[in-house]
């Protein structure tokens, strides 16, 4: 029950903050040649900087971030140019992100978003709402409705197969 109520809580603090700041969003597919930046938004269980570099490396000729919801984040680890980490401490008590992670969400535009969590991370799920990515794409799930582009796979594939998968449709795709 309580999960229920964060649910209802995100989806509406989200759709509340695009109403109140007016954030319009041109939903469109873009030709993959035309995109210029990438959002590429993970929930893991700790660091992997291997896991990083090559999701980075699929689409090192576009402007890349990834952001990354971890259980503890550690200062030591550090934020590099392309990866930003936040973690429970930086989310309220129903997973809604703070204003500081919400900002520096916010400060910088993307052509596409790229949700390869794997479960539902309701944080993140916040941040993919408010987004003003052009093109939206993940794996479905249930209350997630609104990507431009679902995917589904099996339960063991890995995020680089997700990114792959997605990949291989965003560069077919061909719009006028």
């Amino acid at each position: 029950m309580f999960l229920n109520l964060k649910r209802k809580y995100i989806d509406s603090s989200a759709t509340s903050f695009l109403k109140k700041t007016k954030r319009v969003r041109d939903k469109r597919f873009i030709n993959w040649d035309d995109v210029s930046s990438v959002l590429i938004l993970l929930d893991v269980e700790h660091i992997n900087h291997a896991l990083f570099s090559k999701l980075y490396q699929k689409v090192s000729d576009k402007k890349v971030k990834i952001w990354c919801m971890i259980p503890k984040y550690d200062p030591r680890t550090g934020d590099s140019e392309n990866v930003f980490f936040f973690d429970r401490k930086s989310i309220s008590l129903l997973e809604k992100p703070n204003n500081i992670i919400t900002g520096k969400f916010l400060s910088e535009n993307y052509d596409v978003l790229i949700d390869l969590t794997r479960k539902e991370s309701l944080p993140l799920k916040y941040l993919a709402m408010i987004s003003t990515a052009h093109c939206k794409c993940g794996l479905d799930k249930p209350l997630y409705d609104f990507y431009d582009l679902k995917m589904s796979m099996s339960a063991g594939a890995a995020e680089e197969q997700l990114l792959d998968q997605i990949l291989f449709y965003l560069r077919t795709i061909k719009t006028k």
